[in-house]
């Protein structure tokens, strides 16, 4: 059934003529003004683009038409963007928002829809709770401490405090205060494709300026933590604290500190952000 749809999608989008760098080019003039037929037109003519990098990230057949979908709305974002004075095609362009709509949704099945509904509220919670106490007393509360505050047992607080899940909450967090970018944005993906790297090298150039702002064990743990240094995988703070010969807490509070200072400087973010 599933091959099915996709051979179908796949025949249905290739009903719609690709495009020259001019007719791009008067597109992305008509996006400016608001014109949504134009917008329309960039996502149905680089449909096969999204099936392409689709083919590519995917595991299995059933999870293309899941990625093609995800795909399609990093596509639409990309082309509701797009303006000819970037100074290069629009598949390069839209390659990259296609590759965070497919990271984004990696992330989420991987570990999100894993991870049952109360230990992510717990894990959420005890971290709302520490950043509470040691705003009040200016040191971290112990385990009986959160214990008490939050109504549960000492060794509820303390498997989720070993819990290794990267920190849910965090990643869907906004960096800045007006909400126009998060973490997984800033993820890249190791995935080569030679129509995405110019892109991909502005990103790169992009996300080291902007971690400039932070110490070198602020950078690594931020990298290793969030997969910035393209492995897409999170390191532990146990590990990370092994690294440094300090504890997973130590490290812990390196990662807020960090996160703070990008939240703090919002500039930087949106520069990033806004490719």
């Amino acid at each position: 059934m599933t091959e099915n749809l996709l051979l179908q999608y796949i025949k249905d989008s290739k009903k719609y003529p690709l495009l020259s760098a001019e007719q791009e080019a008067e597109l992305a003039d008509e996006v400016k003004k608001g014109n949504t037929e134009a917008i329309e037109i960039l996502v149905t003519s680089n449909l096969r683009l999204v099936i392409k990098m689709a083919k590519k990230f995917s595991s299995n057949e059933n999870q293309i038409l899941e990625l093609i979908q995800e795909g399609n709305m990093g596509l639409m974002k990309a082309a509701s963007k797009f303006s000819k004075s970037f100074k290069v095609r629009f598949s390069s362009y839209a390659a990259w928002w296609i590759k965070q709509s497919f990271i984004r949704y990696l992330n989420s099945a991987d570990k999100v829809i894993k991870l049952p509904v109360r230990k992510e509220a717990l894990i959420r919670q005890v971290n709302k709770e520490e950043e509470n106490y040691k705003i009040k007393y200016g040191i971290l509360p112990s385990y009986s401490q959160l214990a008490e505050i939050m109504k549960e047992k000492v060794d509820i607080i303390a498997q989720i405090k070993s819990f290794n899940y990267t920190d849910i909450c965090s990643l869907d967090d906004p960096v800045d205060n007006e909400r126009s970018a998060n973490l997984y944005d800033f993820i890249p993906c190791n995935t080569y494709n030679p129509e995405e790297e110019f892109i991909d090298n502005e990103f790169k150039e992009k996300l080291n300026k902007c971690l400039e702002i932070l110490n070198d064990r602020e950078k690594d743990v931020l990298r290793n933590r969030y997969g910035l240094d393209g492995t897409m995988t999170s390191t532990t703070f146990a590990v990370l604290g092994k690294k440094y010969s300090i504890s997973a807490e130590s490290i812990r509070q390196t990662q807020l500190r960090a996160l703070k200072k990008l939240r703090a400087d919002t500039n930087k973010i949106k520069a990033m952000v806004s490719v």
